[in-house]
């Protein structure tokens, strides 16, 4: 699931810790989030994660990440206040409702039938 427990923190206006990398930075960004700097790694050829050859991973930094981690317990009422509406905000755009017309509006599109007014 494209990162939907990230998603949730966000929502819940938690200070957010998370690799830059991938799915979640369609809503992570430097000012709701506290972004992991990270290295592509390949995968090993025997790897649990199937068809797992030519794959890469991305290995979080763990300096950086204690630091972001540090960072976050010392200034806990700064962290909150950066991402609590920030987050909420991105949040609400992968609500039901929102996620619900955009559907709505490609389902009726490749149905023929005419735009939501």
């Amino acid at each position: 699931c494209w990162g939907l427990p990230i998603l949730q923190s966000l929502a819940s206006g938690l200070p957010t810790i998370a690799t830059a990398y991938s799915g979640q930075m369609d809503f992570l960004t430097p000012s709701n989030s506290y972004l992991v700097n990270y290295t592509l790694v390949e995968l090993p050829k025997d790897s649990q994660y199937a068809h797992a050859a030519g794959k890469y991973w991305a290995e979080p930094d763990r300096k950086h990440l204690s630091s972001l981690m540090k960072k976050t317990v010392k200034q806990a009422d700064m962290g909150k206040t950066r991402v609590q509406s920030l987050g909420v905000k991105q949040a609400a755009r992968f609500d039901l409702k929102p996620v619900s017309l955009i559907w709505l509006r490609a389902l009726r599109r490749v149905a023929g039938l005419p735009p939501l007014s």
